[in-house]
This record gives C-alpha cells, sequence and structure tokens, in this order.
C-alpha cells in the first residue's frame, strides 16, 4: 500500500474524491478497501486504476469543502465533516493490473451505494465478481448511468439482471455479449453509448436486427468481433436505426465485411453517420475506403492498423472525387478528414477534403519518409500481428 495513506486518511474525513494508481501500490487491495471505508465516509468518487486518466480525477473545489487526493498529491480543507456510518459513492472504477480478491469488499461498497451510485467501471483480470453484481442486481442503482464490465467473468443472466435493475445507463461498455445480453439491452430505453465485443457464436443477425430497430437513443456503436462478423451483421446496425452518430468497428470485422456490403452501408447512412473508425485494419482498404463515397456528411474516417498501408493519396483523392460526384442537388458535402494510424506510435496520418494537390503531395512524401523510430515502431507491430 501507498505507505503514508493508513496514517493520511483518516486525518481527511471531509475527502470527496480518491484516485490511486495501481503501478504504486504494494499490499492488499482488501486492505486499501477496508481503510477507505473506514475512512472516507463523504467520498464521492474512488478510481483505484493502472494509471491515471485525467477525466476521471475532478477538479479541485475548495470553496464547497472538498478534498482531492491523487497520486501522492494531497489538497485538503479544514471544514468539519459530518460522519456517516458508511459511504455513498457516486462514481467508482477498479482497474487492478495484479489479481486481488475483492469481490467481498466490492459487494460491500455497492450495498452502501447503490441509491447514489452513478458511474461503475470494473475489471477483475478474469477473476469471477458474482457478490458485486449479484449485489447490484438485487438493490438496484436508480441512478447508475455509466457501467463497465471488462474481464470479469460471470453469468450472462446475471449481467442481465444487472442491466435491467439500472434503467438510467446511458453508456455501458461490455465483454462477449450474447443475445441474452441484447435482450437485455432493449430495456434501455435512455442508451445513448454503447462499446461492446460480441461473443459471435451467440450472437444471431435477428437479434441484432431486433436491438438496433429498437435503440432509439442510441447515438455511439463500438462493436469488435473475432470472427464471423458478415455483411448481414452489418446491415442490422443501418436497417431502422438512423440516429446513430459515431461508429467503430473492431477485431477482425474491416477483414469480414464486403466492399458490397460497405456501399450498402453508405447508402443508407448517407445522412447520419458523422464519424466512422476501423480498428485493428489487417487486410488493404483502398477498395473499402473508396465504397464509402456515399456518406457526404461523414467528417472524420479513421482507420488503425498495418491494413491502412495501402490507403494513401491515390485512395483519398479518389474517395474524395466520388464524393463530389455523388452530391446532388439536394445534398451537401461536409469537410472530410481521413486519419490514418499505421502504427500504435507512429503519429497519424491526416488528409483532408479540402487540401490542395501540393497539400496532399506534402503528407504523401511524410508518408513514405517516416522516421526512424516509426520504422522500428512498425515492424515491431507487424511481427506481434505475425505472432498471433
Amino acid at each position: 500500500m501507498l505507505t503514508y495513506l493508513p496514517q493520511l486518511l483518516p486525518r481527511c474525513p471531509n475527502l470527496r474524491h480518491l484516485a490511486i494508481d495501481a503501478d504504486k501500490h504494494e499490499g492488499e487491495d482488501t486492505e486499501l478497501f477496508a481503510l477507505v471505508e473506514r475512512s472516507c465516509p463523504r467520498l464521492h468518487s474512488f478510481h483505484y486504476g493502472n494509471g491515471l486518466e485525467e477525466h476521471h480525477i475532478p477538479p479541485l473545489d475548495t470553496r464547497n469543502g472538498t478534498s482531492v487526493i491523487t497520486e501522492g498529491t494531497v489538497a485538503t480543507t479544514t471544514a468539519t465533516a459530518t460522519l456517516h456510518p458508511r459511504l455513498r459513492l457516486k462514481k467508482l472504477a477498479y482497474f487492478p493490473n495484479v489479481t486481488h480478491h475483492v469481490d467481498h469488499q466490492l459487494a460491500r461498497l455497492i450495498e452502501a451505494s447503490s441509491q447514489t451510485l452513478e458511474t461503475f467501471r470494473l475489471s477483475m483480470l478474469m477473476r469471477p465478481a458474482t457478490q458485486t453484481l449479484s449485489k447490484l442486481a438485487t438493490l438496484r442503482a436508480p441512478q447508475l448511468q455509466h457501467l463497465e464490465l471488462l474481464d470479469a467473468p460471470c453469468n450472462k443472466h446475471v449481467v442481465g439482471k444487472v442491466i435491467r435493475a439500472c434503467p438510467s445507463i446511458r453508456w455501458i461498455t461490455l465483454d462477449s455479449i450474447t443475445d441474452e445480453t441484447f435482450d437485455a439491452l432493449m430495456h434501455l430505453d435512455h442508451l445513448q453509448r454503447l462499446e461492446v465485443s460480441l461473443d459471435m457464436e451467440a450472437v444471431s443477425v435477428d437479434k441484432m436486427h431486433q436491438f438496433f430497430a429498437s435503440a432509439r437513443s442510441l447515438r455511439s456503436v463500438s462493436l469488435t468481433a473475432i470472427d464471423h462478423f458478415t455483411d448481414a451483421h452489418l446491415e442490422t446496425i443501418c436497417a431502422r436505426n438512423k440516429n446513430i452518430e459515431i461508429l467503430e468497428l473492431g477485431g477482425c470485422i474491416a477483414a469480414s465485411i464486403s466492399v458490397k456490403g460497405l456501399i450498402h452501408f453508405s447508402q443508407h447512412h448517407a445522412d447520419n453517420v458523422f464519424q466512422l473508425t476501423f480498428t485493428s485494419t489487417s487486410v488493404p482498404m483502398h477498395d473499402k475506403v473508396v465504397a464509402l463515397a456515399d456518406m457526404h456528411n461523414l467528417r472524420r474516417l479513421e482507420l488503425r492498423g498495418h491494413g491502412c498501408m495501402d490507403v494513401g493519396k491515390d485512395t483519398v483523392t479518389t474517395l474524395f472525387a466520388q464524393r463530389r460526384v455523388s452530391t446532388t442537388t439536394t445534398t451537401t458535402t461536409t469537410k472530410l478528414s481521413v486519419v490514418l494510424y499505421r502504427t500504435r506510435d507512429e503519429k497519424p496520418v491526416v488528409y483532408t477534403s479540402d487540401m490542395s494537390d501540393d497539400a496532399l503531395d506534402q503528407v504523401e512524401r511524410k508518408v513514405q519518409q517516416p522516421d526512424i523510430l516509426s520504422k522500428y515502431s512498425n515492424m515491431a507491430w507487424l511481427g506481434m500481428l505475425r505472432e498471433t
């Protein structure tokens, strides 16, 4: 454990926000949970993770008697705390870098905070979270708006019960969802953001079609699949839902869908999709990029992976030209940025539809002459992909 916490936390009864970097924690997480529950009765936000993200750390507000501890930086006020027997969290995130038996301790925090919890993000590194999720499903969390469950193996029926018990969810992130999960998701009338990996052996085209047709509030979708994702699955997204504005397709999806399927998708989503991302692209993408020409409202196209190595000036100029041709007297074409992340560490390559030919040539020269670090990064990434 961070050596000063057992002495420091009891001195901060007004503490509202606590964020701890898992890389700096030595010891049992169970002891840490007990210390937090015992010492911080007014805590609103507790984030424990491997690498702190800035948007999870609220700013210090001394006017309201707020205290914040982040990676060893301490700021407290002198206001006197009104002690409560158990804390009532609004935000709880647990992302360890070492497996710990904390299911019971998490369940206690959920029990204490079920009526106030607004954000719950959990990764158990493949440890079961049976008690935690059962408690959440039983007690319900009417204020919960953001739910994220990663690497927390549990019965899919329990996950479905959790979703049904939290009707206010607007943003949800899940692993390996099935038809049963889609059934539960259809109960979320306010769902706006969906980030899921699909268990394609347990997901049917009919169920996906039913879900996307009913999810009228959905605005942002991120889907990842390892195999068996087809044009028919892609069509379910665009069949009857015209509200999706941001779409990310990862895993093998870029390799699985055809040019014909993308043309059909492009025609059905010409008006509403503003941002489209293909991640982990492992196949040449030239023809598939050009197939998106009918999406005249598309403002940003991101390609991530070594498959976009064949995408360059020729591809983007063809795409831009066909977008102009597809424009009619009743439609206008927005400015489009094509962003290529060819390696993990390399800065993105950006082409825009309003660039002059000379500007496109300058970008192309940078692509053809990457710096030495980018070359090594690219070689390492390709080698890793071959190993998998």
